[in-house]
């Protein structure tokens, strides 16, 4: 029976004998004592969350969380429960003899939200005590706890972070599309797009000299700018070599991650297009660029529409605002390993924010 404690706004789950028959399965994999007690509690939280959430009708897929791969289980310490196109939920067990969880390091980052689930004794239930969306250290006392009666709002506001690195594997998100699916091609204006074949090989040169290096003469102007992209450190200079690489060749596979997305359903009559494009350091960092394009016949961007990028703490670090007659508008930067930000685009009283993570 599943009770619910109305003044703590806690939820007791059962768990049932399969569920422990799987827990004690994954366990007994395991090498030491202390690892196959931790797996065998993580996996019955999890497990209590997860019926938690289809009584809910949440969408779960136990098999896409991390914590069910035997070596995940084996290298780390954790107990996340995949929820598809959202994200992962950490549930993480303590005893009733305890009043807080100890967040482990790995899993301190890149999830949804972190629950306290208590296991009972016997083991034949777990009690859903609630959860911290962002905690600021890895100590979760009960106290610090946000109740069950909020979740339900928090996962309909919440939007999952962008994972950039991600996109250096090729999985990318359906939605954010290339610039050719939209045809987009003839609508959409790029710094180079009237190169011609007579001045191309003057542009190149010119690109070269500008960073003091000489220019190729056995190599033609694509392979020439694929080099130039490899050797200088000059990150100005990459994107205007990108630029003109991606109205060469288009597919180029050193090009591939620029992708855009439509965000017309969220500006009414304005159709507005958030291009992003990434250029891959040798220093394990990555060059960012984000442009605001109009998708719409009209072909400039409507007049006061803001690009503003925010930290972790979604305090502003740059700001752009379209003029008229401004076709796009963009900013560059270089994001390390690991670094969460948020890209906001506004317009009169509507707004929207991007989370992104590299």
């Amino acid at each position: 029976m599943i009770t619910n404690n109305l003044t703590n706004a806690t939820i007791t789950i059962p768990l049932s004998e399969g569920d422990r028959a799987l827990a004690q399965s994954f366990a007994q994999q395991q090498l030491t004592e202390t690892k196959t007690n931790q797996v065998y509690l993580n996996t019955l939280a999890v497990l209590a969350m997860n019926h938690y959430l289809e009584l809910l009708g949440i969408p779960t897929n136990l098999k896409q969380s991390q914590c069910w791969s035997v070596i995940n289980q084996f290298c780390a310490d954790i107990a996340d429960l995949n929820l598809p196109k959202l994200g992962f939920l950490e549930c993480r067990p303590i005893s009733i003899h305890q009043d807080f969880c100890q967040i482990p390091l790995e899993v301190m980052s890149d999830r949804i939200a972190y629950f306290i689930v208590q296991i009972s004794e016997d083991r034949k239930a777990g009690k859903l005590l609630g959860f911290v969306a962002n905690p600021q250290s890895p100590r979760i006392t009960v106290e610090q706890l946000d109740s069950l009666d909020n979740f339900l709002i928090f996962l309909a506001n919440y939007q999952p972070k962008i994972k950039l690195y991600q996109w250096l594997e090729n999985q990318i998100d359906e939605q954010w599309q290339t610039l050719e699916a939209l045809l987009l091609r003839k609508k959409l204006a790029f710094r180079h797009s009237s190169v011609t074949s007579q001045s191309l090989p003057d542009l190149v040169n010119t690109l070269y000299l500008q960073d003091e290096l000489s220019p190729p003469s056995q190599l033609t102007a694509t392979q020439s700018l694929e080099q130039l992209l490899n050797l200088t450190n000059n990150e100005e200079l990459r994107w205007q070599a990108a630029e003109i690489l991606w109205n060469l060749d288009p597919h180029n596979p050193l090009l591939n991650l620029r992708r855009i997305l439509n965000l017309g359903a969220y500006f009414g009559g304005n159709n507005i297009g958030l291009m992003v494009g990434l250029l891959p350091k040798s220093d394990d960092q990555i060059s960012l660029l984000f442009r605001l394009y109009c998708l719409g016949d009209r072909g400039y961007l409507p007049p006061g529409i803001t690009l503003t990028g925010l930290d972790e703490q979604l305090n502003p670090f740059f700001e752009i605002k379209a003029r008229e007659n401004d076709d796009y508008i963009q900013f560059k930067c270089v994001a390390g390993f690991d670094e969460e930000f948020g890209i906001k685009i506004s317009l009169g009283n509507t707004h929207i924010i991007k989370h992104f993570m590299t």
